[in-house]
């Protein structure tokens, strides 16, 4: 029985680990979330699927972190929102785009290696008929 790496997952399993793993790489530094995207694009079954999911799990779980700010230095966030009135949107707009692109790119180098692994395997079978063995 042949083992298909890495297993692919449907859109809201995908969407859940997505926010999962944005999460924890998200109390390592933002930086990382590049990091949750490229994973969510590994293990997704569709172009489509990578990127929703990255994006949205991105997006949703920085929302989460706003709430979460908010509720334990309200006054702080309130004045920081005052500041700069589009700090949220932008916040969010950075968290669709860096998840979305971070899963496509993965996704389709995945798909890439994929095929290029085909194509060998294909090269191997017609020597190896070729030669008889």
């Amino acid at each position: 029985m042949r083992v298909g790496f890495p297993p692919a997952l449907g859109f809201t399993k995908l969407l859940v680990v997505s926010i999962v793993l944005f999460a924890l790489m998200e109390l390592l530094g933002w930086p990382l979330a590049i990091l949750a995207g490229i994973i969510t694009g590994l293990l997704a079954s569709r172009w489509r699927d990578a990127v929703l999911a990255g994006a949205l799990g991105c997006m949703i779980g920085w929302s989460f972190y706003l709430v979460a700010y908010g509720l334990a230095a309200g006054a702080a966030l309130a004045k920081a929102l005052a500041m700069l009135r589009d700090l949220a949107a932008i916040t969010l707009l950075l968290g669709l785009a860096l998840g979305s692109l971070s899963s496509s790119i993965s996704y389709l180098a995945l798909d890439i290696w994929k095929h290029v692994r085909a194509q060998e395997t294909k090269v191997q079978e017609a020597e190896a008929e070729a030669t008889g063995t």
